[in-house]
């Protein structure tokens, strides 16, 4: 298998400078994830969502994945790698991850 994830540009919005990566389709083809490395901001998408802190109507909903469908990714393990590449990639400091469910993620890396 060649990496969960690939760097494939840049993208800059304001004082936000963000590395952008592709994945290679774990949850949905086409899938991006957006790292800003200064602000120590990730923009996951649904490759890495905040479970703990659903909304009350998400995680009611939720119960009905595994009956609506066998998985809410394409590749359930490929998924997974891609989400250990993220946080891999993220450096030292305090850091914001956006996903597409849930709130803020709060994620700490030490040294």
């Amino acid at each position: 298998m060649s990496q969960p994830l690939t760097q494939i540009g840049f993208f800059d919005f304001e004082e936000l400078h963000f590395e952008v990566y592709e994945g290679q389709g774990g949850h949905l083809p086409g899938e991006i994830v957006l790292i800003d490395y200064r602000n120590k901001i990730a923009f996951t998408g649904d490759i890495y969502i905040n479970i703990r802190e659903l909304s009350l109507p998400q995680a009611e909903y939720n119960q009905y994945a595994p009956i609506l469908m066998t998985s809410v990714d394409t590749d359930p393990k490929l998924c997974y790698e891609e989400r250990k590449a993220i946080l891999q990639r993220l450096g030292v400091g305090n850091w914001r991850i956006f996903g597409a469910h849930g709130f803020i993620k709060n994620y700490s890396v030490n040294a």
